[in-house]
């Protein structure tokens, strides 16, 4: 015999956006055991760990916690365990650092302007942190966020927002702690602290791990892994199971859209789309960029390398217009100096932008459709009337992707993974002369990348110039030449 039994799932249905997604699901975890949850997107990954949580409720079977079954006779009381004994800590979780306080966009880039600011110590303290705890200062020792205390939540990089979320639920250690989508935004470095991390806090607390949406590098605690096939089944699958991708691209709607694209292509005329001369940006003690240059001339494809930290989602807010120290600078765009009178309207237009950041703020009440039509007025703004073309455009876009469903579909009921290919989609609707895109594959699954990659290989030409952040090199496209490498500080390097 095993372990004890913690927790099982017997014959659980649930549905979401009006559909069935899981169908009949079993699931037996014992003891001592650590799952990763793993499929393609929309295949019910997050819905499923949100009713194990309590957070949604099953359409039918059973969700037992057989460690406190017998011992607990009231709903309340199961309630209040679940409640104390299972944290999870998700994507719109970390998402909300940048709303609870009625943030917007821009103010990640220029929150000293404002008064009403959440210190990291202000959401400690409203999370549990009690200054006399000796556990908790050695907690927050431990996961580094002392440092952190005075620090603008705005201001968190990627790597520090996943200490001080770990830091805020584990303040009342949980027995099972459950991370959807944990990797988002790291680079290999901070992959691996934080799998030494969960590694170390495994033991310290005697807590269980459920990992959501990992495929690799994912920390040898792990001990089993759950595979959703997106087709409303999971199946036990060995840790380094490799699912098929049989299904390719749709030829047929990607030389449609290409050949749309053609007809749709706006012409740059200008001797350089980006400069960059001595350009540094500081946020109080914190140097993102340092004295860079940089030249971009029209319809070169660059790819922006480097750890967190670098300074690289800085470097395309600067050239998009979102953030305030691009006046401090000399930056020109497509020839015109930063601050000189242009129109941020007309920068825009002729720019396709995505980034984790805008997601986060994204308008979460239009449907996705609805954002898709924002591409085209560069705004938080639907498009009210749209060209025949446009109208086949976006039309082919869902196809393609094989999004048929999506477009009704109110945007903050998509998976995290969609709504980041909607944003994707969004950025290239317009068919802009130039791309910026800061990590669009973000939460994608591989099939949707692989989609991506040939569309953008496809559809850009010479006319088209290209910047694309990412930290996995096997996720920039083809027709990418020139690579800008990034180091702590912001200062460039070559590859």
């Amino acid at each position: 015999m095993g372990s004890p039994l913690f927790l099982s799932l017997s014959q659980i249905s649930i549905q979401h956006r009006n559909r069935s997604i899981l169908n009949n699901l079993s699931l037996r975890i014992r003891q001592g055991e650590n799952w990763l949850i793993s499929g393609p997107m929309g295949s019910g990954k997050s819905s499923l760990v949100r009713c194990i949580a309590g957070k949604m409720v099953v359409r039918s079977g059973d969700i037992r916690y057989d460690l406190v079954s017998n011992s607990l006779s009231s709903f309340q009381e199961r309630l209040a365990w679940r409640k104390d004994n299972i944290r999870l800590i998700s994507f719109a979780e970390t998402a909300s650092f940048f709303s609870q306080a009625d943030f917007f966009y821009q103010q990640r880039y220029q929150a000293s302007n404002f008064q009403e600011t959440v210190r990291v110590w202000d959401y400690l303290i409203a999370h549990g942190l009690s200054e006399n705890n000796p556990a908790h200062q050695d907690l927050l020792h431990h996961l580094q966020v002392e440092a952190l205390y005075e620090k603008d939540i705005t201001h968190l990089s990627s790597g520090q927002i996943r200490r001080v979320s770990l830091a805020s639920a584990l303040l009342s250690p949980p027995q099972l702690l459950i991370l959807d989508d944990p990797y988002l935004g790291l680079d290999t470095a901070g992959r691996q602290t934080l799998n030494d991390l969960l590694t170390d806090l495994v033991s310290r607390h005697t807590l269980q791990l459920i990992l959501v949406g990992c495929e690799s590098d994912w920390p040898a605690i792990m001990t089993h892994r759950l595979h959703l096939d997106g087709n409303g089944t999971g199946t036990e699958v060995p840790l380094d199971y490799a699912p098929s991708h049989d299904s390719l691209e749709d030829q047929v709607s990607l030389s449609r859209l290409v050949s749309l694209f053609k007809q749709t292509q706006q012409e740059v005329s200008c001797a350089s789309v980006v400069r960059l001369e001595d350009v540094s940006v500081q946020y109080d003690d914190h140097l993102a960029l340092q004295n860079l240059h940089w030249e971009v001339k029209p319809g070169e494809k660059w790819a922006i390398y480097g750890p967190n930290g670098s300074g690289k989602s800085t470097l395309l807010s600067l050239l998009y217009g979102d953030h305030p120290q691009a006046y401090a600078n000399r930056i020109w765009l497509f020839d015109q100096r930063r601050g000189k009178g242009e129109s941020i309207w007309d920068i825009k237009a002729r720019i396709g932008f995505t980034s984790s950041e805008f997601h986060a703020y994204f308008d979460s009440a239009l449907s996705c459709r609805e954002v898709v039509l924002t591409g085209f007025t560069d705004s938080f703004v639907p498009k009210a009337h749209l060209t025949e073309r446009e109208d086949d455009i976006v039309d082919l876009l869902f196809q393609y992707f094989q999004l048929d469903d999506l477009p009704p579909l109110l945007f903050k009921l998509a998976s995290t993974g969609e709504q980041r290919l909607i944003l994707l989609i969004r950025a290239l609707v317009k068919n802009p002369p130039v791309l910026l895109l800061d990590e669009p594959f973000q939460a994608m699954d591989r099939r949707s990348i692989r989609q991506a990659l040939a569309l953008l290989d496809q559809m850009l030409d010479d006319s088209h110039t290209l910047l694309f952040i990412t930290h996995d090199r096997s996720e920039i496209p083809a027709c990418v030449r020139q690579m800008l490498l990034l180091d702590q500080g912001g200062s460039m390097g070559l590859p």
